[in-house]
């Protein structure tokens, strides 16, 4: 069986953003996971509540594992300040891996503070310069929320702040039938969301 961590880019910096629902956090945790058995160390830092860690249960289980493997460090961060926190703790001692879930979470909370966007994006590009120039050896994943543009078309939110740091970039959208469907700059994979994890199709 084929994960789609196994046909989408995992160095560098991959950016995967989609609207909810549509399998985002299931990728991230499916990717560290993989890491952490390969030997990694992965820090994922988290905007949603707890509860979704029994996910990470349930795809370690699809690998084998018993439970989440112990080298992947939960962080919750769910501000742009606590989320520059994290960038600095690991700045001298990088892991191989960063996954940020979601990258987006601390900017909308501070745009609905009433801070201004462009000096948002500009702290947020901040914070993640720190985390890739930290050089996690593996590089980061970084999940987005998207926005639905006038003309239908999905865009993450914060793109200006985004795209400077990503090397490859994943739209994923859930499709009628509940298949998902990854889009790449070079190809189309569609896959579907199991207990374990994700299965190409």
């Amino acid at each position: 069986m084929a994960r789609l961590i196994d046909v989408i880019p995992m160095n560098g910096c991959t950016l995967i953003y989609g609207t909810g629902g549509t399998g985002k956090t299931t990728i991230g945790l499916e990717a560290s996971v993989a890491k952490a058995i390969s030997g990694k160390t992965v820090v994922y830092t988290f905007s949603a509540p707890y509860s979704f860690i029994s996910r990470g249960i349930e795809i370690a289980r699809g690998f084998g594992e018993n439970e989440i493997p112990k080298n992947v460090i939960f962080i919750k961060a769910e501000t742009l300040d606590e989320l520059r926190e994290v960038a600095m703790l690991f700045l001298s001692k990088p892991p191989d891996y960063f996954v940020v879930d979601t990258v987006t979470s601390g900017y909308r909370a501070s745009i609905s503070l009433g801070k201004r966007g462009m000096e948002t994006g500009r702290v947020l590009t901040e914070i993640i310069g720190l985390m890739i120039s930290s050089s996690p050896s593996d590089g980061a994943i970084l999940i987005a929320d998207a926005q639905t543009k006038p003309t239908g078309e999905e865009r993450p939110s914060a793109e200006a702040s985004l795209k400077f740091w990503c090397d490859n970039r994943v739209h994923v959208m859930k499709l009628p039938d509940g298949t998902r469907k990854a889009t790449l700059s070079d190809k189309e994979v569609y896959f579907k969301i199991t207990s374990t994890g994700t299965e190409v199709v």
